[in-house]
């Protein structure tokens, strides 16, 4: 094979295992007391791992987000606890690190890298509004208010966008870093059977992801929440939900050019 041809297929390949790289979505489970891992194309449970307090059936205020640059999924459950948050590892549920809020019930999460380097945690103040905390264990402010009133999950995840589910039944899209600003907003879907129609929300950066209290999990546009996708997960309602698109594997492209710059020399 000569090095051209070697090179289209080193470029062959790293699209093929690019494209082969899915979404990732973070639930929890209050049914099963666990915090699940779930391919959203098809609805399979990729992992699972015990929540780090007492999650049990029944319990909805719960918040969840991946963040730190998709590293860390931060946990809340104000059924249990309002006063902290919990910073897991993504992969294994290890506890890496406790850390204060204010003491609001909640009902969402969210997580944004802050111009100056400090985190950015939205919660959803059930019926009331968005707080924003300024680095773990911050000060806290009112941050958004608006047509619709929060009520479950928020969704940004590090991704650059935030959106918030609303009493009135509609997803919005507000200004993570302007107060007060609302930039969008869409019908939320709605499941027959389920007790209201969302309960989780996340961004990965591409899709917006949306789940109920019957397992239903969809996949959204996020500019104009068009379902793209429904699955339903075994085992009960999903809450608060974080979001990722893996990184494609890393061997592709410099390994195959490893191979082609070796038989060049030869």
């Amino acid at each position: 094979m000569n090095r051209t041809h070697l090179c289209v297929a080193a470029m062959l390949a790293v699209g093929a295992i690019a494209s082969s790289s899915s979404a990732q979505v973070w639930a929890v489970q209050p049914g099963t007391g666990l915090i699940l891992t779930i391919n959203p194309a098809n609805g399979a449970i990729l992992n699972q791992f015990g929540a780090p307090d007492a999650l049990a059936g029944g319990q909805r205020n719960i918040g969840l987000s991946i963040a730190e640059g998709d590293s860390t999924l931060i946990y809340h459950n104000s059924d249990n606890n309002n006063a902290v948050n919990y910073r897991l590892n993504p992969a294994t549920g290890v506890l890496l690190s406790i850390e204060g809020k204010d003491g609001w019930t909640v009902d969402g999460l969210s997580w944004q890298q802050g111009a100056t380097g400090a985190p950015l945690i939205y919660t959803s103040h059930s019926s009331g509004d968005v707080h924003r905390q300024v680095g773990y264990g911050g000060s806290d402010t009112f941050f958004w208010e608006g047509a619709g009133v929060p009520r479950g999950g928020l969704g940004g995840d590090g991704h650059g966008r935030e959106f918030m589910i609303a009493t009135d039944g509609n997803i919005y899209e507000y200004d993570p870093f302007n107060a007060g600003v609302t930039l969008n907003f869409f019908p939320a879907p709605f499941t027959p059977g389920a007790a209201f129609p969302l309960e989780g929300l996340a961004f990965d950066g591409a899709s917006l992801y949306a789940s109920d209290t019957v397992g239903t999990l969809y996949t959204l546009n996020p500019n104009t929440g068009a379902i793209l996708n429904t699955v339903t997960v075994q085992g009960g309602g999903l809450y608060g939900l974080g979001a990722v698109i893996p990184a494609p594997a890393s061997i592709g492209l410099l390994g195959l050019l490893g191979v082609a710059s070796g038989r060049r020399r030869r």
